[in-house]
């Protein structure tokens, strides 16, 4: 009887909205101009973002019960990254950007909209791994870019996990 009394049902959670926020930085103007191929990070973050989170749409459940939330999830932040320079005949300063990738969401209440619970991340690759690659082969003679679709997809993946466990603790 008291097991009844206490114990919570979990809700069901179900997907809201996914959204890539352009990127306005002025990084955005100089990432992956390899000889060859050129990188387009906020379609490739659209397409991974709708794998890597595997819910049931809203919009596709017809009655909701009182306790259902939605998630809404945002990359609100991302750019590649790459390095360049600016000189002149006496001076010589380089300028580096790492790739990084920011994630909030929120989970709500479906029937009544009020917010249940938010998270954020931000992820971004080790300077280690950055300048070991700016410093390779690929980097130095530039066939392709720097930091491409799977390296922001893994940087992504690291911090929707995040997200989706520390909301997942708040439940």
């Amino acid at each position: 009887m008291f097991s009844k009394l206490f114990s919570k049902e979990k809700p069901n959670v179900y997907l809201g909205s996914l959204v890539v926020a352009p990127s306005d930085s002025w990084t955005s103007e100089s990432e992956g101009w390899g000889l060859f191929e050129t990188t387009d990070l906020e379609a490739g973050l659209r397409e991974s973002i709708e794998k890597v989170i595997e819910l049931p749409r809203r919009r596709d459940i017809d009655s909701h019960k009182e306790t259902d939330l939605a998630l809404e999830m945002v990359v609100v932040e991302h750019q590649g990254g790459e390095f360049d320079s600016l000189s002149t005949s006496e001076i010589f300063l380089p300028i580096f950007w790492r790739p990084k990738v920011k994630i909030k969401a929120r989970l709500y209440e479906i029937k009544s909209g009020k917010t249940f619970a938010v998270a954020s991340s931000k992820k971004s690759i080790t300077w280690g791994d950055f300048f070991n690659r700016s410093f390779s082969l690929r980097g130095l003679f530039r066939f392709s870019p720097l930091f491409g679709n799977k390296d922001m997809e893994a940087l992504l993946c690291l911090a929707a996990i995040d997200v989706l466990q520390s909301l997942k603790k708040k439940l």
